[in-house]
């Protein structure tokens, strides 16, 4: 499991690991 940095913010990128682990 790799979070990528997404360009501008880390917020995003937090609320699609959530996501991911949802699913």
């Amino acid at each position: 499991h790799q979070a990528r940095p997404w360009p501008g913010s880390a917020l995003p990128c937090l609320k699609r690991d959530e996501l991911e682990r949802l699913l």
